[in-house]
C-alpha cells in the first residue's frame, strides 16, 4: 500500500556493547522510527536518552537532537499564534468569554512551549556544551 515510495530506514547492527553504548544505540534508532512517524515529542525524549546515556553525539545525532527539539516547538508556536488571533476575533466581535477561552488554551500552549524548551536548554547547559570537545561541537551548541 504506498509504502514502497518511502525511504528505507536503515538500522545499524547492534554489536554486543556495554549497557549505556546499547541504550544510546537503541535510542537513537527509536529516535529514527518517532521522526519517520512525525512524533517530534517522542524523538525528542529519545535523544534526550541518547544525551544522559553519554559520549559526545555524532553529527547525524546532533542534527537529529536539533530537529527533534525544533519540530517539536514548531507546531506549538502556530497554535500559539492561532489561538491569539481566535481571542483577539472573538473579543472583537464581543463573545468575551470565548476569548477568555481562547486565551486559556494559547497559556496551556505556552506552557508546553516553555518545557520543551527548559528540556533542551537542560541539556544544553548539564551535558552538551560542557562535554564539547572540538569546535565544531562547541559552534553546533552555541
Amino acid at each position: 500500500f504506498g509504502s514502497s515510495r518511502l525511504p528505507k530506514l536503515r538500522l545499524p547492527v547492534l554489536a554486543t556493547h556495554s549497557g549505556l553504548a546499547a541504550m544510546a544505540d537503541q535510542a537513537v534508532i527509536l529516535a529514527r522510527v518517532a521522526e519517520r512517524a512525525e512524533r517530534y515529542d517522542e524523538m525528542a525524549d529519545f535523544m534526550k536518552q541518547r544525551v544522559e546515556a553519554g559520549g559526545a553525539l555524532t553529527s547525524e545525532e546532533r542534527d537529529m537532537f536539533s530537529a527533534a527539539f525544533k519540530n517539536a516547538l514548531t507546531g506549538r508556536r502556530q497554535a500559539v499564534r492561532i489561538a491569539a488571533s481566535v481571542a483577539q476575533q472573538e473579543n472583537a466581535e464581543g463573545r468575551e468569554g470565548n476569548s477568555e477561552l481562547a486565551q486559556g488554551y494559547r497559556s496551556k500552549v505556552e506552557t508546553e512551549l516553555r518545557g520543551i524548551c527548559e528540556k533542551a536548554l537542560g541539556l544544553l547547559e548539564s551535558t552538551l556544551v560542557p562535554s564539547a570537545s572540538t569546535s565544531e561541537d562547541k559552534t553546533f551548541y552555541l
